[in-house]
């Protein structure tokens, strides 16, 4: 498959208006999603450990992580879609890609850790899964609400998102 990934409107539209994801694509979507945060757990041999007291400053889980060497989860809160086990996974994933990315907890790095992890995600959906593009697209949405759409809630509301199930279908127009 080629190593990009482009829509083309006549993929995603159907006549004259554009498709909308469904409850069934949101599920599908975090079916793949979860298939994917195993494959890039085993890829990237991250090692986490949960935990009640993870670092939630940027610079402590970088202290954190060079002295133990693994990741130090929060196990705690609303685990939404996902579920607890890939919750955490995500958790364990997405510190990994800060790290990784230089990019710390503050507003703006967190939106654009958000569009590296869409298109990271929908890359590895599309072509090493050979998801169709639709597949792929409900995939990238699904990510952007659980990480830019949580954040945007945060930075509005001061307060995390308490609940993520419905959150998420919310943002998605789902609901």
């Amino acid at each position: 498959m080629v190593d990009s990934l482009c829509y083309s409107s006549i993929e995603l539209n159907k006549g004259d208006k554009m498709e909308r994801m469904i409850n069934h694509d949101v599920s599908k979507a975090y079916e793949y999603i979860k298939q994917i945060i195993d494959a890039k757990i085993r890829l990237y041999r991250i090692e986490y450990e949960v935990c009640n007291d993870a670092p939630n400053k940027y610079e402590d889980m970088v202290s954190s992580f060079e002295t133990c060497n693994y990741f130090k989860v929060f196990g705690g809160g609303d685990h939404g879609h996902l579920g607890r086990e890939y919750n955490i996974k995500f958790r364990a994933l997405h510190d990994y890609m800060h790290y990784t990315n230089e990019l710390s907890f503050s507003f703006a790095d967190e939106k654009q850790l958000s569009m590296i992890t869409q298109w990271e995600f929908m890359q590895y959906a599309y072509n090493r899964m050979g998801l169709t593009q639709w597949e792929t697209y409900c995939i990238g949405q699904v990510i952007k609400a659980e990480i830019q759409g949580q954040i945007e809630y945060y930075e509005k509301n001061n307060q995390y998102v308490k609940n993520q199930t419905s959150f998420v279908l919310e943002y998605l127009g789902v609901a």
